[in-house]
């Protein structure tokens, strides 16, 4: 029954694919989440149209469906996208945690490996978020901001944002754990930085007088009716996990505050980085001859005379070039071809 859901959702995005003569990529996306009721807690993801691509996808999806899937399938699918930070989903032991595999080498034991993409989405989600939130406001040290759950994502995202130099207050469920990423957050910043993260052993305390709340955790219905009350009603609350807000506690916001609360929607940052793994026009580190001297690019390390340029294959710009002591000399021109001959 599962494994023709999965089918259904599949042949529709192909079906519009081929109706907008589109090319299929599929991702495989796992996360911490687990129902041991059901073994697994699976969904689809939204597909996406760009360039000339269809991406869809699956979260959470144990192995042998992925497999299936990509035995069924591989002659409709052009690439595959693969979580490189959590394997693929095996099973999960008594104790409710999730076995995983190592998903693109049984990939690549059924489709050709050309086909495989790599990807860090728990990376990618972290600088998604934070990129975002200095888009939107470039000042963020001057507001007040909570971190919620310390997993890969919110560890990511607390130790950027500390980085970029604004404190940083956390919540997490296991205290002990969260004091000691605590300390290797304060290990891993700057030396010059004088932000520090702050923890809170309490929800509630931790809710209190903010102004931006980023909820990195799978807890279910962490915001309720009753500590939802404690959020500055002017506050924004950012969601990566599912379900953290319960249906009163967002019932009160929306009739009661002018809180904006939000899933994360990584699409754009996907297509781009998908977009740089497709592109066949990479500058490569290159030393080449050119009349009677020699241009470098994209981060050869040259020697004594050769010049540095923006492309040594297309050269446009001189960037400068290397001394006889073998240090670098900035000076910028635009490449004449004269000048080398």
């Amino acid at each position: 029954m599962i494994y023709i859901t999965l089918k259904e959702y599949l042949n529709k995005c192909i079906h519009i694919a081929n109706h907008q003569n589109l090319k299929i990529i599929v991702s495989f996306h796992q996360t911490s989440k687990s129902d041991s009721k059901l073994n697994y807690h699976f969904y689809s993801l939204p597909p996406r149209i760009f360039d000339n691509f269809l991406m869809c996808g699956f979260c959470n999806l144990k192995e042998e469906f992925i497999l299936n899937i990509a035995k069924e399938f591989d002659s409709k699918i052009e690439f595959f996208l693969v979580d490189l930070e959590k394997k693929g989903i095996v099973g999960i032991d008594k104790q409710d945690k999730l076995i995983t595999g190592n998903l693109e080498g049984r990939l690549d034991e059924i489709v050709e490996r050309k086909k495989i993409l790599g990807i860090r989405f728990d990376s990618l989600t972290a600088e998604h978020v934070v990129n975002k939130l200095i888009k939107d406001n470039l000042f963020l040290y001057k507001r007040s901001i909570l971190v919620i759950g310390l997993g890969k994502i919110g560890f990511k995202i607390a130790l950027s944002l500390l980085e970029c130099g604004n404190n940083v207050e956390v919540y997490s469920r296991n205290y002990k754990k969260t004091v000691e990423k605590c300390n290797c957050m304060d290990l891993l910043k700057p030396e010059s930085t004088l932000a520090r993260p702050i923890i809170h052993s309490e929800i509630e305390s931790s809710l209190i007088n903010k102004d931006l709340i980023i909820m990195a955790t799978n807890t279910e219905g962490l915001i309720n009716s009753s500590n939802c009350k404690l959020i500055n009603k002017n506050a924004r609350i950012i969601s990566i996990g599912h379900n953290e807000l319960t249906q009163e506690a967002i019932k009160y916001f929306h009739e009661n505050t002018n809180i904006i609360f939000s899933r994360v929607d990584i699409g754009k940052s996907i297509i781009n980085y998908v977009r740089r793994l497709l592109d066949k026009e990479e500058i490569i580190p290159k030393r080449k001859k050119y009349f009677n001297k020699f241009i470098v690019s994209g981060g050869y390390i040259g020697i004594p005379g050769d010049y540095i340029v923006d492309d040594a294959d297309h050269p446009q710009l001189i960037l400068g070039f290397i001394k006889e002591d073998g240090k670098f000399i900035r000076e910028l021109s635009i490449f004449e071809k004269e000048k080398f001959k």
